[in-house]
């Protein structure tokens, strides 16, 4: 909110915080400038809550009231499931986003190196450091030459737009999925950790060649 003196109005979409240095997202039927980003937090549960506005060292607080649409049928213990597996995959894809970013940026990279090196022995190296990031992409997109994902990434925002698209508790289904991508998230998570050091064995080979190292963001 800004600082200036005089009224400002501020608007809460009764979501959660958004997730930081995520690019916003919009709809294919979005209008520019006249459509929100999707969120990227979960609808908060019926319930009270405070509006805690700091000016000057001073605390004002204002209480408020979120009520569910009385033509929803669904229980608060049904809203709670669904906030509290929504909550999970939120959490989830903001440990996947940095490596998601890294990702991309590495797939960028390494084509631009691939193109550098030109029929040398490190061309081999750079193509099986491609091939292992191949393994972290949806394979469908692999075979067909397209543009490449962190894979267990975009699942988790599918999911959790599945989830947020009804006030409704998750069906069995989706409760196995959210078990099935955490799972798989915390594989990835744990496997990029050895990317940084096949990045720099390859970028001691760029160097004997002259050519720019490779850096992940």
């Amino acid at each position: 909110m800004p600082a200036a003196p005089g009224l400002h109005r501020f608007y809460w979409d009764m979501h959660i915080e958004p997730l930081k240095n995520v690019d916003a997202e919009y709809p294919m039927t979005a209008v520019f400038q006249k459509t929100a980003p999707q969120p990227t937090g979960p609808w908060v549960v019926p319930g009270d809550y405070s509006v805690v506005l700091t000016v000057g060292g001073k605390n004002f607080t204002q209480l408020l009231t979120v009520k569910m649409d009385p033509r929803v049928k669904a229980s608060s213990a049904d809203l709670a499931k669904q906030f509290e597996l929504s909550k999970a995959l939120y959490d989830t894809r903001a440990t996947l986003e940095p490596i998601g970013k890294s990702f991309e940026s590495l797939v960028a990279e390494l084509a631009k190196a691939k193109e550098k090196a030109g029929d040398t022995p490190v061309k081999e190296k750079i193509e099986a450091l491609n091939k292992k990031l191949q393994e972290f992409a949806d394979p469908a997109r692999v075979r067909a030459g397209q543009s490449l994902e962190l894979d267990v990434l975009s699942k988790v925002k599918k999911l959790f737009g599945d989830l947020q698209e009804a006030d409704a508790a998750p069906t069995a289904a989706t409760e196995v999925a959210a078990i099935t991508i955490q799972r798989d998230a915390s594989s990835v998570v744990e496997r990029w950790r050895a990317m940084p050091q096949e990045v720099a064995s390859l970028n001691a080979a760029l160097e004997t060649l002259g050519i720019e190292k490779i850096k992940i963001p």
